[in-house]
C-alpha cells in the first residue's frame, strides 16, 4: 500500500476516533456548574489547532510533521492537567482513547521511520 494512503487513511480515522471521543465520554451531573480551569481553556485551544495540524498533515506541508510531534506532546500534560471524570468511563470510552493514542503512535512511526521525507521537503 502506498504509505500516502495509508497517513491519509490514518488521519481520516483519527478524527472519526475523535468523534466518537466525544460522542461516548460519560457527563459528570458533579462538574457541570463548575467554572473552567486553565487546563479546561488550554483543551479548548488544544483540539482547534490539533484540527490544523491534521489538515496541514493530510497536505503534507513541510512543517506539519513538527507541528504535529508538538501537539502530540502537548496532549500529555494538558490531558493530566484537566478536571478528572468521577463517572465510570466503560469499555467503549477506554477502547476509543486507547485507540486515539495508538493511531497518533502509528502516524508518528510512519513520519519519521519511514522514507516519506522527501514527500514533506516538497511545497506541492
Amino acid at each position: 500500500m502506498n504509505l500516502e494512503k495509508l497517513v491519509k487513511a490514518l488521519i481520516i480515522f483519527n478524527l472519526l476516533i475523535v468523534i466518537a471521543m466525544v460522542y461516548v465520554v460519560p457527563e459528570d451531573p458533579a462538574y457541570l456548574d463548575t467554572p473552567f480551569t486553565y487546563f479546561d481553556i488550554a483543551g479548548l485551544f488544544y483540539i482547534v489547532l490539533w484540527v490544523v495540524s491534521q489538515f496541514l498533515l493530510f497536505k503534507f506541508y513541510p512543517s506539519s510533521r513538527s507541528f504535529f510531534t508538538v501537539m502530540v506532546v502537548l496532549s500529555v500534560p494538558i490531558g493530566i492537567g484537566m478536571t478528572e471524570l468521577t463517572v465510570a468511563t466503560g469499555n467503549t470510552y477506554d477502547l476509543v482513547t486507547w485507540l486515539n493514542g495508538v493511531t497518533d503512535g502509528a502516524l508518528l512511526a510512519i513520519l519519521y521511520l519511514t522514507n516519506l521525507n522527501d514527500r514533506f521537503n516538497r511545497l506541492f
